[in-house]
């Protein structure tokens, strides 16, 4: 009921009560930007405890930008919170007016890019904008309708005391770090997006699908005990979970015991208590198990976990030869671990290239080179000779 007392001053300014407390209490900024002092009077303390919560729910809606600060107001329709997690570097702009090209009212997509996070850009051009250039509008975020609900900030209450945010926002303020490990992460950008979906719970899991009355039922497919969150369907599963059991011989893979809900965040929680050596491996295990559970899910074919491994490794030697700029190896050789545990540092590829390089006998000798290979999945082999002499003529191969 605070907060409605403070959403009342917010949406109605020109109201007695409200020009009342503005007069004495904040007289020249906003409601929002307002700093309370120490002597204000017991109303006015009551308004200040409900105004910290509908801080958290307010969002503005965009219409012709000019009254909407970048980076001290919510504008940014998701979740919680509502602010651009980018972190603030030099620039000129101010206000969201500043992104939007009024000629056709559409968003300067370069001018977002170069200022903004991925993450943040997503969300950025979800935002319809309106060719009248109608003014910015103030609302509930938490409510369809924008007019805020008792019942609706309830629940951001709680939600809020849940993840531990009620009473600071310091969290929040780490989260750009946080999706770092994401946006930064050595793999490819398929599976960043994938990991972005994951950690945003935007993947389209029965669970998610139940909830919007597309699915009668939330039950795993692959499994067919629980309900399909994207935390079981990734993690928990039991296919999943052998995946992980089947890749820790190889790569280097979190404990079982690190692997569990802590909550919405757990993805980012997760990432941010690893080692650098275990984040990619983590990412790509994911995204596999998750391609796994769709091969399930829209073709009826269920993979094995041999072949979900090798389909890892496979990734893994592209992911090598794609970042060391090599093609096929030199001399039937196997392309390095490049999240191997414990590893001896090996030749790169410029170098063995140039200890193979031939080199000519001395006079009167002949030089005979042999060299074989073989395919382990078929049982093929082939092996080759070749003699030269000095000058490097062949006198005979085969």
């Amino acid at each position: 009921m605070l907060a409605r007392q403070a959403w009342r001053l917010l949406i109605f300014p020109d109201s007695l009560c409200a020009k009342l407390l503005k007069a004495k209490y904040y007289p020249n900024s906003r409601l929002l930007d307002t700093a309370f002092p120490r002597n204000a009077s017991n109303t006015w303390r009551a308004i200040e405890y409900g105004l910290a919560l509908l801080k958290k729910g307010i969002n503005w809606r965009v219409g012709n930008g000019k009254n909407i600060r970048i980076w001290r107001d919510n504008w940014v329709p998701r979740d919680y919170y509502l602010k651009p997690v980018t972190r603030r570097r030099r620039s000129r702009l101010k206000w969201v007016s500043d992104l939007i090209d009024e000629e056709c009212a559409e968003w300067k997509t370069e001018v977002l890019h170069e200022h903004f996070d991925p993450v943040d850009v997503e969300e950025i051009l979800k935002i319809k904008l309106s060719i009248e250039r109608t003014e910015d509008i103030i609302a509930w975020h938490f409510e369809r309708t924008g007019v805020f609900s008792v019942k609706s900030a309830y629940k951001l209450a709680l939600n809020l005391r849940t993840l531990g945010a009620n009473t600071s926002g310091s969290k929040f303020q780490n989260r750009s770090r946080l999706w770092n490990y994401i946006w930064k992460a050595d793999v490819p950008p398929k599976v960043r997006i994938f990991a972005w979906r994951l950690a945003k719970n935007a993947l389209p899991t029965n669970e998610n699908k139940k909830a919007r009355h597309i699915l009668e039922t939330s039950t795993c497919a692959i499994c067919g005990f629980e309900a399909e969150t994207a935390f079981h369907a990734v993690v928990s599963c039991p296919h999943a979970r052998d995946l992980f059991e089947a890749m820790r011989t190889e790569w280097p893979v979190p404990d079982t015991k690190q692997l569990h809900l802590s909550g919405p965040d757990w993805l980012l929680l997760l990432l941010d208590r690893l080692p650098a050596a275990y984040q990619a491996p983590l990412l790509l295990i994911l995204w596999r198990n998750w391609n796994d559970r769709n091969a399930v899910t829209h073709g009826g074919a269920r993979l094995s976990i041999e072949e979900s491994a090798r389909a890892l490794k496979s990734l893994q030697n592209t992911l090598y030869k794609t970042t060391n700029h090599t093609s096929d190896d030199i001399k039937g050789k196997a392309t390095m671990n490049i999240f191997a545990r414990e590893q001896k540092k090996e030749a790169t590829p410029m170098n063995l290239a140039q200890k193979l390089r031939w080199q000519p006998p001395g006079d009167g000798w002949v030089k005979i080179n042999i060299d074989g290979s073989f395919i382990e999945s078929t049982g093929q082999a082939s092996a080759g000779i070749v003699i030269r002499d000095q000058l490097g003529q062949v006198l005979l191969s085969s």
